[in-house]
């Protein structure tokens, strides 16, 4: 599980930001790219995750769906609010204070706790985050390309 965390998270995330203290002009060139690649990769993987888990999601029941999504918009909230005066921080902190920690939960219910009703709970709750703060992402990021 640790090998996973590191290599899928701590590894990209230090790559990037040692290119950036070394390379901010080859920074600023692939962020587009790594932008475009990093949404891919999470439209494949949660596509993945519904074709795998599609009969597992149509056993959970509504109102935990509308838990899950409570939760969302209560996390973005909060994030909303500690995010100080500044709008795009606010938004920042909102998105990474709604989301955080799904991936890590994915690798921990897939490793410790397969073919049960925890994976399952763990794969909704992604799913539902997932879709709770990629709305609002777009909603903000089409209002700022207007402004």
């Amino acid at each position: 599980m640790v090998k996973t965390l590191l290599v899928s998270q701590l590894l990209p995330l230090s790559a990037g930001l040692a290119v950036r203290l070394r390379r901010p002009n080859l920074a600023h060139r692939l962020k587009k790219l790594c932008e475009i690649l990093s949404n891919t990769i999470l439209l494949i993987t949660l596509v993945l995750v519904l074709v795998v888990y599609y009969r597992v999601l149509l056993g959970i029941r509504f109102i935990a769906f509308a838990a899950m999504l409570s939760l969302c918009l209560a996390s973005l909230a909060v994030g909303w609010v500690s995010g100080g005066p500044d709008p795009r921080t606010r938004k920042a902190v909102a998105l990474t204070t709604s989301f955080r920690n799904a991936g890590v939960g994915m690798v921990i219910a897939t490793g410790s706790f397969a073919r049960t009703p925890v994976l399952s709970a763990v794969v909704a709750y992604t799913l539902v985050f997932a879709v709770g703060t990629v709305v609002p992402a777009l909603w903000w990021g089409k209002r700022a390309s207007v402004n």
